[in-house]
């Protein structure tokens, strides 16, 4: 019964990590990344000591290893919200790689007697991360697109204002002027 969960759950954490990076293979994501290559190969630094101290360097010895895992948390919903989805998903598969390296060779929070039951646990841990990496990656992209809206809005208003042939002049609540349109600068 473990098995077959050790065996589904990896087939479905295979799946979400492989599929952000199949999705997000193309020429734009690729450029965006490679125009914050610092950022990212930094990123990937810090993946690497934490994937080791959380993973590798931490045994299970005294049974409170498991609340290390979550350190890692932070750090990907934080490059989720800098690096898109390309750069999170690459540095999550890392995380992975280098968690499945440990665990095998017995070592890390997820080593049990059992390899089997700890794979388990490492496959629902990551399949979580993935699935929060995801959502903040979603909310980020709407982020953006209502922040690209907003913006093409205040154009359009602005060049409405800019040809109205009556004189437009905006205050603030204190009375203020604030802004004006090319007739109300003619005219005064």
């Amino acid at each position: 019964n473990v098995a077959w969960w050790s065996w589904w759950a990896g087939d479905v954490v295979g799946v979400l990590l492989s599929a952000p990076l199949v999705l997000n293979l193309t020429r734009t994501e690729w450029t965006r990344l490679w125009s914050q290559r610092i950022e990212f190969l930094t990123w990937c630094m810090v993946m690497v000591a934490l994937s080791l101290v959380v993973f590798v360097f931490n045994n299970n010895a005294a049974g409170y290893s498991h609340p290390l895992v979550f350190m890692v948390l932070p750090v990907v919903v934080w490059s989720s919200m800098r690096l898109g989805v390309l750069g999170s998903s690459l540095g999550v598969l890392l995380l992975v790689f280098i968690s499945a390296l440990a665990t095998s060779n017995g070592l890390g929070p997820f080593h049990t007697e059992g390899h089997r039951h700890g794979l388990l646990l490492s496959w629902l841990f990551f399949s979580t991360l993935v699935m929060v990496e995801l959502i903040v990656v979603a909310l980020q992209a709407r982020r953006t697109r209502v922040e690209r809206v907003l913006q093409e809005s205040e154009m359009r208003n602005k060049l409405i204002l800019d040809r109205a042939m009556d004189a437009v002049i905006g205050t603030d609540q204190a009375g203020l002027v604030v802004s004006w349109n090319r007739e109300a600068e003619r005219i005064f």
